[in-house]
């Protein structure tokens, strides 16, 4: 009713820092992996500021990494960038610049996969503590 996301894009487009934890960190992709489905995690449509998808909680809930493997190898999406709890995905304009980590072994991920298996490609981090 508001066209909330137009002024966010608005924002976005002028160079306005935009950021989220959970759905405020996937929101900004094509897609993003949810749990706000009661039975499975499922594909959601995002606003699409960012290209690509976002797993948050990739760590931190034993269902993403499988549910995850499944969209891939079903053809659902290409790629996704996967956050750990404990870690934030910075970018610059669209592009994933490195992994801002504040507790120890956390990472983000580009995860892909070959032969139905699991390619997580760690990306650069800052530890900030």
């Amino acid at each position: 009713d508001w066209d909330l996301e137009k002024i966010l894009k608005k924002a976005y487009d002028a160079g306005t820092i935009m950021s989220g934890v959970s759905a405020g960190a996937i929101c900004w992709f094509e897609y993003g992996i949810t749990d706000s489905w009661e039975d499975e995690l499922k594909i959601i449509n995002c606003l699409g500021f960012v290209q690509g998808s976002c797993c948050p909680h990739y760590d931190e809930e034993p269902q993403r990494k499988p549910s995850l493997n499944k969209f891939l190898n079903g053809g659902h999406i290409e790629n996704c960038n996967a956050i750990d709890g404990g870690c934030a995905l910075h970018m610059k304009d669209g592009v994933v610049y490195k992994s801002i980590v504040f507790a120890k072994k956390k990472n983000a991920y580009l995860v892909s996969t070959k032969d139905e298996e699991i390619i997580e490609s760690p990306y650069s981090r800052e530890e900030i503590f």
